[in-house]
Order: structure tokens, then sequence, then C-alpha cells
């Protein structure tokens, strides 16, 4: 008869795990209605640059609202594409808009934008090692910064190619495996993960639409695509359990005007 195996924890480790998360339920509806939830995965794959939806998305979880808290983000970067100085602005114009209605002053707001970047935790990535040791060291960076509620890999895909030697690992069986090392600390720590793969990401026999290997571990699947290059309209087909939508945006001012018509 098997010795039963037993898991010991730190003290930290167990504060970690039931330290109550800032809420994120009700976080941005346009796409998520009454979602996400924590310990939800959602997928956003792309053949469009997914620079304004990300830092919008990233934005409207930093900034404290009517009806969601701020959140904790950490934000794993493989791909080097995010711009920060559109980052910086499109934060800047959200506060500045949401708290000018309020009387506030300029040098108030100043301080709002330095306490909302203080709750974005950053880590950038540069080649597959680094990208191992940060995943299997969540569990070191969800105990030490025990507020984060939404990881967001950006994007999960960037050192395939840099992996394959001889033998080719299907495509779907590659983003699996990194899922099922990913969900652990998720549902652990209770927290919502998002990350990005290109649209061509999918194994061939795999066509999208269908189920694939790994489809069951989404509550959303996010499809981003160019509608209308001319006037930067972009298209976004939403999926989940409950059912699927599509919502359109185009940039106008520096910020994302959305439609559910086009």
């Amino acid at each position: 008869m098997a010795e039963p195996k037993f898991v010991i924890e730190s003290g930290m480790q167990l504060l970690a795990r039931l330290t109550k998360k800032p809420n994120i339920e009700n976080f941005y509806p346009i796409l998520f209605k009454s979602g996400p939830k924590n310990t939800d995965v959602i997928e956003i794959s792309n053949d469009a640059d997914t620079s304004w939806l990300l830092i919008d998305m990233i934005s409207e979880a930093l900034i404290p609202n009517k009806v969601n808290d701020s959140v904790q983000v950490l934000l794993i970067i493989t791909d080097g594409n995010l711009n920060y100085e559109l980052f910086l602005n499109v934060l800047r114009s959200k506060i500045s808009n949401r708290f000018s209605q309020s009387n506030e002053n300029i040098r108030h707001i100043e301080t709002i934008i330095q306490e909302t970047l203080s709750k974005l935790h950053l880590i950038e990535i540069f080649d597959a090692n680094q990208f191992y040791v940060t995943i299997h060291n969540l569990d070191n960076i969800l105990m030490e910064h025990s507020n984060i509620s939404l990881v967001i890999f950006n994007s999960l895909t960037a050192f395939y190619w840099s992996e394959q030697s001889f033998k080719i690992t299907k495509m779907d069986l590659y983003v699996k495996n990194l899922l099922q090392i990913i969900q652990k600390f998720i549902k652990e720590y209770k927290i919502t993960c998002v990350y990005t793969r290109p649209q061509y990401f999918i194994s061939s026999n795999t066509c999208e639409g269908q189920s694939s290997s790994y489809i069951m571990v989404h509550q959303y699947q996010i499809n981003l695509t160019y509608h209308n290059d001319d006037i930067e309209m972009y298209r976004v087909d939403v999926k989940s359990r409950e059912g699927q939508f599509t919502r359109y945006f185009k940039i106008t001012d520096g910020t994302i005007k959305w439609t559910v018509e086009y």
C-alpha cells in the first residue's frame, strides 16, 4: 500500500492563498459582461496588433471605479511589442477624464497616476529558459504580491520555435502543456489569467472554431482581427460557455471607442 503524500506549505503561502482578492467580476463588461471570475482563463488570438486592447484592459483593471475596485496586475511580456508610451498616454487620459469630473486638481491626478502604476508588476522575458523559470516561480511571485488578481502573458507562444528540435511539438499541445503548469497557480491563488497567441498558432489538424485539445480550460476565447484598415476598425469575436457575440472598436483621439454594430 502506497504511503500517503503530504504537502507542506509555509504560513506565508497559506496567507497568500487565503488573502481576499479585489473583486475582478464586472470587469470590462463590453467583452465579459458580468465576468470574468477568479480562476478564469482568457485566450486572445489575433492577426491584428493587440496593443490597444491589452492596454485598455490593463488600464481599466488598474483604475478604481464605482463598480470594480482596482486590482493589481502581473504583466509578463515575451515578445517586446507593448508600447509603453502609448500605455502611459492611455492611462493618463483615462485617469484625467474620470477624476476631472470630481473636481480633482492636476497635482492630485499625478498622485493618482503614480499610485495606479504601483499596482502594475512587469516582467520582461527574452529567452525560453527565463520564461520557464518565471512560470515555475509564479508561486513565489504570487506569494510575495498576494493582491495580484490578474496575470497577463503577452504572448504565451513567443518561444515555441526556439524550443523545437528534431521532434516538433504540436502547437495546441504546446499551449496545453504551458497552461497545465500555469493553472496550478491560478487555482491555488484564485487569480484570472489572460494570454495572447497569434491566430495561426494552432495545429494543422485543428481548425479555428473547432474544439482543440486545450479548449475546455478557457472560459473566454477572444479573436481580434482588423476589420477596416482605413479607419483603424477592429473586430472582436467573443466565445464563452454562455454563447458568442461580436463587438467592434476603432481608435479615436487616442482612445478605444466601442460599438456593437458596424
